[in-house]
């Protein structure tokens, strides 16, 4: 370990900027914002880094067209995969047998496969280094599974023992470490036979495939999946079991509106809610903050609604508890850009990421309209700071505000 984190900070010492990107719940664009801010600085000449944290589902070789390259090996130390757009990029997604495969790893591997992705990576001489963290959460209508029965997540307390799955697909009973509301935001229904749960589009569920178990996000599991599931009532008659109880295949996965939701962290990495398998989320965000020598600032992205305070909240004590510095909120999102005769609309209200910024004190950075283009931009692997949207620009002058919290000359 300390071995390790020497090498981390050796590397680090090459890095001038530091900059996490982070939310307080899923859904936001986040790393559609990590991916252009690193494209933007590396269009105006900069050295820039980009490290996609997200182990459960990593999307950013998709959104810069390089999910079919893969790094190499020189001197002992991993090469990150150098984009056309001029950022050198490491994510766990160049290293999967192919796209659609899932992972699954408990919180000590996915904390060594960050710092490997630290230390053994030859970042070289950077300007600036972004690191997209992934949020995840569930539903206020979840229940875990406990010995006394299912428990609603918002009613589960710290120091509460729940069931969990361990390495040799037992039941075990593990302790709850943190129960965390985080705000209102969007939502999606996976359902099988018999079993549903409600969480935002990252929280990541077990999946079973050819007698083996991964992790996948809930919007990157399919109709037809395999899901293990649990009797809610009998894990206590079960509990010795090597195999879980059953095996049960998605029928469908659908949008569920807006609703409250609430982040779980529990020891060994999982929890058993709603009869299926899902995972702490939250590792990562404090892997890297603590791993990360003097890191420059944190820049949090949220959406316009009113209750963007509560999970902007959530994100901004987030970084003042590790010392980051917060160079500002960035408000997604912000209004839709009609493709046929350019009106702006607001269907997702505005301001709400303004008003957060006020209230709590940190800079705002400004706003990005909703553009379909935008989406097709990401799609096609190609950043749209590139492309002639309207957003680009306004994303240029997020960008400087950035650059100016960090003392840059212009």
């Amino acid at each position: 370990m300390e071995e390790a984190r020497k090498g981390i900070e050796k590397k680090m010492e090459k890095v001038k900027y530091k900059i996490v990107v982070i939310s307080g719940k899923g859904g936001v664009g986040k790393t559609t914002v990590a991916v252009n801010l690193a494209a933007s600085l590396a269009r105006k000449g900069l050295r820039v880094g980009l490290l996609d944290a997200d182990l459960h589902g990593p999307n950013v070789p998709k959104m810069l067209g390089i999910e079919d390259e893969r790094p190499t090996v020189e001197s002992g130390e991993i090469l990150p995969v150098e984009s056309q757009y001029g950022v050198k990029v490491m994510s766990l997604g160049f290293l999967l047998s192919s796209k659609d495969s899932p992972v699954i790893w408990r919180g000590p591997l996915k904390a060594t496969a960050i710092r490997q992705f630290l230390s053994d990576v030859r970042w070289g001489e950077l300007d600036y280094l972004i690191v997209d963290l992934p949020p995840g959460c569930l539903s206020v209508d979840t229940h875990i599974l406990t010995p006394f029965g299912p428990l609603r997540i918002s009613e589960t307390r710290a120091g509460a023992m729940v069931y969990c799955l361990d390495s040799r697909r037992r039941i075990v009973t593990r302790r709850v470490l943190e129960v965390i509301p985080q705000g209102v935001t969007s939502l999606f229904e996976l359902k099988t036979e018999n079993y549903r749960i409600k969480g935002t589009a990252s929280h990541p569920i077990l999946v079973a495939e050819n007698g083996r178990f991964f992790w996948k996000k809930l919007l990157d599991i399919k109709p037809g999946d395999a899901l293990p599931v649990f009797e809610m009532g009998d894990a206590i008659m079960h509990a010795s079991r090597q195999q879980p109880l059953s095996v049960e295949t998605v029928v469908s996965i659908s949008a569920a509106g807006i609703g409250e939701v609430y982040d779980l962290r529990v020891e060994g990495g999982n929890f058993i809610a709603n009869g299926f398998v899902v995972h702490n989320t939250g590792d990562e965000p404090l892997s890297v903050a603590q791993l990360i020598p003097k890191v420059n600032g944190a820049v949090v992205v949220t959406t316009p609604q009113d209750v963007a305070l509560l999970d902007s909240r959530k994100a901004v004590v987030f970084a003042s508890q590790l010392n980051v510095p917060v160079i500002g909120i960035i408000e997604n999102m912000s209004g839709f850009v009609c493709p046929n005769c350019g009106a702006r609309l607001f269907p997702f209200k505005v301001g709400g990421g303004r008003r957060a910024a006020v209230e709590l004190g940190v800079p705002f950075l400004g706003s990005i309209p909703f553009e379909p283009r935008i989406v097709e931009a990401g799609d096609d692997g190609v950043p749209f700071v590139v492309k002639n949207v309207e957003a680009a620009k306004t994303f240029e002058e997020i960008v400087e505000r950035i650059r100016e919290f960090l003392g840059e000359k212009q």
